[in-house]
């Protein structure tokens, strides 16, 4: 569904590295992909939004990718809202209105329909998605995941998810995403067994963010995250000096109620070590990038209701 709608026509299109899923089998209308590296898109930037407030910003050359494939895809489609919650620092805040401060008109269809980019003005991971919306966000290892209820009505909510977003332990008293997560859904007049969760597009977990607890500059914070997952009990979460974050979300849902039957983790992109035909990395990496495109470069990586 989304294949046909991004699949390359012409070389300088920016639909290149591109991976596609269908997070839950049963509803193929709700889709979920990921925008890698281009030739055309600025490495020092890659699909980022930050600072991204009005249309002018989007006007910007290090940009204009970013504004003229979000256009491109809403004439293609009948999307016309989309959603990007800004996501800087990471907090583990979900939106349940959708009410984000900056709507911005980004274009009109062939129709003169007015095509919308939504950006928070606080800081969230993610929020709800109706059918016909889409959400972005930007990445650069971070996983996404998404949300859906298993009981009618049926409701969809998408989010970034880091480390930080996970658990922070600069700050071990705010609540972790899948915490938040749960405590809207009881909210909202959802059980823990009502959810399916699904998580993706992230960095393998053999290669994922912890630093040696020798390391001076790490040492004495990743010591304390080692320390709270034992705590935790999450023995599957940490292994060889690595975390691995699908199992950190994936042990924070169980230890709420949710069934592990209801919780899928796609591991097999990684967006550290994929390469194209020619060598090249697909995908930009926190942990590979370095030098002056350390913590630059983003992935745009979206959920898609159809």
């Amino acid at each position: 569904m989304i294949e046909k709608i991004l699949t390359p026509k012409k070389p300088e299109e920016i639909f290149k590295n591109i991976e596609y899923r269908t997070p839950f089998p049963s509803n193929p209308e709700m889709q979920t992909f990921i925008l890698g590296k281009h030739e055309n898109i600025p490495p020092e930037f890659g699909w980022s939004l930050r600072g991204v407030k009005t249309v002018e910003d989007l006007y910007k050359p290090e940009r204009i990718h970013v504004l003229n494939f979000l256009v491109d895809f809403a004439k293609k489609t009948k999307i016309r809202n989309f959603f990007s919650p800004v996501s800087d620092p990471q907090n583990g805040y979900i939106s349940e209105n959708r009410d984000f401060e900056n709507k911005i008109e980004i274009g009109k269809d062939d129709n003169d329909e007015s095509i919308f980019l939504h950006r928070s003005q606080k800081n969230l991971e993610g929020c709800e998605i109706i059918k016909g919306e889409m959400f972005i966000t930007t990445t650069a290892d971070c996983l996404t995941l998404i949300i859906k209820t298993k009981k009618e009505p049926v409701r969809v909510f998408a989010m970034h998810a880091g480390r930080e977003t996970i658990f922070d332990i600069n700050n071990p008293k705010r609540p972790t995403l899948m915490e938040n997560v749960i405590s809207m859904a009881k909210r909202i007049g959802y059980d823990p067994t009502d959810l399916e969760i699904y998580s993706s597009f992230g960095v393998a977990p053999t290669e994922n963010f912890l630093h040696d607890e020798e390391s001076g500059t790490h040492a004495k914070i990743n010591k304390s995250r080692r320390e709270f997952i034992e705590k935790k009990g999450w023995n599957d979460v940490y292994s060889n000096g690595y975390l691995n974050l699908y199992k950190m979300i994936e042990n924070g849902f169980k230890d709420k109620g949710v069934p592990s039957s209801n919780i899928t983790s796609d591991m097999s992109l990684d967006t550290l070590t994929a390469k194209d035909e020619s060598g090249e990395s697909r995908f930009f990496s926190n942990r590979r990038d370095s030098g002056e495109l350390a913590g630059k470069g983003r992935n745009l990586s979206a959920f898609v209701w159809l």
